[in-house]
């Protein structure tokens, strides 16, 4: 992937409040993309701690790499599916 030329890379982030999905639009990318198949097992797949699967939150920040084809080309696609920030909680409380 260091050699992917950079004119088809894009970098995201997914970025909301608590429990407003975005572990799960993570999962819905990376099955879109092939990446992982679609399963009723894959649920938050990209949540590996043990509290975020108890809890059912993001404590951790994760990446996942994408392969995406679009009009002839082929992009590469780097997720980062974010925790919500302490700051976050204490503005919705």
């Amino acid at each position: 992937m260091a050699d992917y030329p950079a004119e088809m890379i894009r970098n995201f982030c997914i970025i909301a409040h608590i429990d407003h999905g975005k572990s799960t639009l993570a999962d819905r990318l990376l099955e879109f993309t092939g990446t992982i198949l679609r399963s009723v097992e894959n649920k938050q797949v990209l949540d590996k701690l043990q509290v975020e699967r108890e809890r059912g939150i993001t404590v951790k920040a994760q990446t996942a790499s994408l392969f995406h084809k679009f009009k002839n080309n082929t992009y590469l696609l780097n997720l980062v599916d974010t925790p919500v920030s302490m700051f976050c909680i204490l503005l919705s409380d």
